[in-house]
């Protein structure tokens, strides 16, 4: 049996919402065009999200940025020289797991933590 992700695929592509971009050609991994119905769905989707989430809300602000941003930006904010994602692996499913976000789930908060040893230290200690 096909995987939910392929079969969600599958069901897209029979219906006319989104297609693997440049399919023909092998595509892209991960990478979609939308087809008609794909275009109201997202123009839908995005509406209804605008209207609760920035409309909905006195201290939150909508804005329209581009999608590039120059490389100076990442490194003034430190993503480049100090960022990163801690990850690990359940040994049983091999789904990985942001180790941050598993801390969070019981409430600790390693917002601000960089050092990459400090933040191993806490997820063994717990």
């Amino acid at each position: 049996m096909e995987n939910k992700w392929e079969a969600v695929i599958k069901l897209c592509k029979s219906r006319g919402f989104m297609f693997p971009s440049s399919e023909i050609y092998d595509g892209f991994s991960g990478v979609y065009d939308y087809g008609p119905l794909g275009v109201e769905l997202e123009k839908n989707i995005k509406a209804k999200w605008w209207k609760e989430t920035v409309h909905r809300n006195k201290d939150i602000f909508g804005i329209n940025s581009a999608i590039f941003t120059n490389p100076k930006v990442w490194e003034a904010s430190g993503h480049t020289s100090n960022f990163s994602d801690p990850c690990t692996t359940d040994k049983k499913t091999g789904i990985k797991y942001r180790v941050d976000h598993l801390l969070e789930k019981i409430n600790i908060d390693c917002n601000g933590i960089t050092d990459i040893d400090k933040i191993k230290k806490i997820f063994n200690e717990n």
